[in-house]
């Protein structure tokens, strides 16, 4: 249901604006949560992917970063945008100023943008990425977690 009904709808939303903070924030967050929510649920099945780490939701998702770059990123920025700036940790993202709306410019412009468009960036660590590649690439990867989750 939250994947279906949230996650899904608020990525859509953040590719076809990829200029609206809102849209980018939103696709974030939801998209975090949704590893949060994930984890409760494969705790409750027994799940040793879950239940290994207790009741650490943050040790499950440093999991699912390890097995997607582009989760990790997401991961990062969701918790910069929620706490504002991170002081410890060796994150992508370590400040919500990190995500920034500027001109969409050669090596981001795509097909169907429109000319003189601006895009959200995500200014992580490793350089500069547009937060639609990060959402459109996470959101993959979750979907194949949802998909694979057993019943």
């Amino acid at each position: 249901m939250f994947f279906d009904e949230v996650v899904q709808p608020n990525m859509v939303d953040a590719l076809e604006n990829p200029d609206d903070p809102r849209a980018t924030a939103n696709a974030i967050l939801t998209m975090d949560a949704l590893s949060g929510i994930t984890f409760w649920y494969l705790h409750a099945k027994g799940d040793a992917s879950a239940t290994k780490h207790g009741t650490n939701d943050s040790a499950y998702k440093a999991d699912l970063a390890n097995a997607s770059e582009a989760f990790r990123a997401l991961r990062d920025a969701a918790f910069s945008l929620k706490h504002g700036k991170l002081t410890s940790g060796n994150r992508l993202m370590d400040d919500a100023g990190d995500m920034i709306v500027e001109p969409n410019v050669l090596g981001y412009f795509r097909a169907g943008d429109r000319l003189g468009s601006a895009l959200v960036y995500l200014d992580l660590s490793t350089g500069r990425v547009a937060a639609r590649d990060i959402i459109s690439e996470a959101f993959h990867f979750l979907e194949e977690l949802v998909e694979s989750l057993p019943h």
